[in-house]
């Protein structure tokens, strides 16, 4: 499985991305901090099978980036996820 992890935050998307790696070794993670980096990945990476997308990154608002993403022809089958803090 390929999973494509959005966050602006550093910190917390690699210490997110050890803990998916460590507790799912054979998944493979891709990493992006806004959404310009995500829909790159997602060019080059057509057979992603989950985006777990931070739906407060400071390029889109809300809901916006997952529209993004899904505007962009991406026809495939994409699970999300989401996080949100209160900033």
């Amino acid at each position: 499985m390929k999973t494509l992890l959005v966050d602006t935050h550093a910190l917390y998307r690699e210490g997110l991305a050890l803990l998916i790696t460590r507790s799912f070794p054979e998944l493979e993670l891709l990493q992006a901090g806004d959404i310009a980096e995500a829909l790159a990945q997602l060019e080059r990476h057509s057979d992603l099978n989950l985006v777990l997308l931070d739906l407060e990154l400071p390029d889109v608002e809300g809901a916006q980036g997952w529209r993004r993403i899904r505007s962009r022809g991406c026809s495939r089958s994409l699970e999300c996820g989401r996080r949100t803090t209160s900033r």
